[in-house]
Formats: C-alpha cells, structure tokens, sequence
C-alpha cells in the first residue's frame, strides 16, 4: 500500500476517495468469507486481519481504526480531508500534504 501512494497519484488540488473496513466489521467479514471462501480462512489475527490460504500466496482482508488511517496517510504525505463512518466501513477523502 505503502508503495502505491508514493507514486504521483494526485494532482496538487486534487483529490483520492477511498473505501475500507472499519474496526467494526469483522463479525460482518467472517460471515461473507466463510460463504465465498469455502473453508480457506487460514487464520484470523486479533486486529481484524483475515489471511486466506490461496494456494501458492496467502490473501488477506485488513480493517482499520481511524486513528490507524490517519498513521497511514501522514506516514505517505498525505492529508485526510474527510471521513465518514458508513456501517462497517469508512469513505475517506485524501489529499497530498502541500
């Protein structure tokens, strides 16, 4: 994740919308991953985070705190504008630090 918001992503005034997990998902997750998954949930870590045995390469579902978010961005220059709690999730509106 790191990786891709250090590439020039953004225009000076523009703008990234995103969508992720909020901290209050995983009882919801567990529930859609064990129907789509078929038994493939390989562990479940106490942050939330879902790792899936995919055969060759694990996959894996994260969730986030806001306070973790904030971490994220700050830590790639970049600001957070706006967020909305949306159920079990969070809608954030990013910007480049200027």
């Amino acid at each position: 994740m790191f990786k891709i918001f250090r590439r020039k992503l953004i225009r000076k005034k523009g703008y990234i919308i995103i969508s992720t997990y909020s901290e209050k998902a995983l009882s919801e997750r567990l529930k859609f991953y064990k129907k789509i998954a078929e038994g493939n949930i390989k562990k479940v870590k106490e942050d939330g985070t879902v790792i899936f045995d995919d055969g060759e390469e694990d996959g894996i579902s994260e969730q986030f705190s806001k306070e973790q978010l904030i971490s994220i961005f700050e830590k790639v220059g970049l600001k957070l504008e706006d967020i909305k709690d949306v159920s079990i999730s969070y809608i954030c509106k990013i910007s480049k630090e200027l």
